[in-house]
């Protein structure tokens, strides 16, 4: 059996380059999983339509699936109030769209966004709005149904292109990602000395919020490293912002370089 994930390509950069600047967007060696592609047609903002995705074979789907499980049972405890937005009625142009399962003859499978048009006694009807292998006999024209049991995963995609919800699409990125930005505030004390340092959360490449699967020893360690960081003498305390990196494959934050940085 094969499993057909789609991932986005993402521009590719050194992690340690970044870690010197205080901005929030880096480009990490990566393939991206985060959205689904928009397909053309009256009533559709073209403003978004998310990045072309491209086919990335897993020939693993066994392991897949534990590794997802803890993501899709937090996915679909969030669904039922997603549900409920979606039939009272969401904003204009924004689009409820789930993630399932298709299957052809032999049993393999793809992992698909559905944008969604009704859901009703326990069935989702909708389209498929990612690209589909011919085998699977399913186009996007066609209209799609499966059952509510069958979801893995849900997103709202907003008229900007963002996504909300979309746990499993998120992890999965970061799996791929391999790299995390840990965010930092710091308080500094007028010699440079940091004297706390909390970290705030965690986010991917597209700088989107993925606390939700980084542990929490994960965030203390960080801070333990962030209050170890000098800055030059100020005439007064300070907050800063900051960020370390996360290396979620290798399962330690990065130690930054012992260079003063200016605390003005």
């Amino acid at each position: 059996m094969m499993l057909y994930l789609y991932l986005y390509p993402a521009r590719r950069g050194c992690p340690g380059n970044v870690m010197r600047s205080l901005k929030l967007s880096y480009a990490l060696c990566a393939l991206l999983i985060i959205a689904a592609t928009a397909t053309s047609g009256a009533g559709y903002s073209s403003q978004a339509t998310p990045p072309q995705e491209t086919p990335v074979l897993f020939n693993n789907p066994a392991k897949l699936d534990t590794i997802m499980a803890p993501y899709v049972q937090m996915a679909r405890r969030s669904y039922p109030d997603a549900k409920a937005r979606f039939q009272k009625g969401l904003p204009s142009r924004e689009r409820f769209l789930i993630t399932t399962r298709i299957f052809d003859p032999q049993g393999n499978f793809q992992q698909v966004f559905v944008e969604v048009n009704d859901i009703s006694n326990g069935k989702v009807a909708g389209r498929v709005v990612t690209g589909t292998k011919k085998s699977s006999g399913t186009s996007p024209a066609d209209v799609f149904i499966c059952n509510e049991t069958d979801i893995l995963d849900w997103a709202i995609l907003k008229p900007d292109g963002t996504l909300e919800g979309n746990v499993v699409g998120k992890y999965l990125g970061v799996l791929q990602e391999r790299y995390v930005g840990l965010v930092l505030e710091l308080v500094i004390g007028r010699d440079g000395a940091v004297m706390g340092a909390k970290c705030l959360r965690a986010q991917n490449r597209a700088e989107q919020d993925v606390t939700f699967c980084v542990p929490d020893s994960v965030m203390r360690r960080a801070e333990v490293i962030a209050r170890t960081l000098r800055y030059d003498p100020a005439d007064s305390v300070v907050t800063k912002y900051t960020f370390l990196v996360y290396d979620y494959q290798e399962g330690r934050v990065q130690e930054p370089e012992k260079t003063s940085k200016s605390g003005k």
